[in-house]
């Protein structure tokens, strides 16, 4: 089993699978999505 802390793709993993999220994480996931909502809103007008 690969470990949680460790360098590759399993830093990759999303936070619900490990359970784990840093604050930059959490900042880019939160601006990931607010850029995906305004790209479809603005598509829909």
């Amino acid at each position: 089993m690969a470990l949680p802390f460790g360098d590759g793709p399993v830093l990759k993993n999303p936070s619900f699978v490990t359970g784990f999220e840093t604050p930059d994480q959490r900042l880019r996931r939160l601006r990931e999505t607010n850029d995906a909502l305004k790209k479809n809103q603005e598509r829909e007008e």
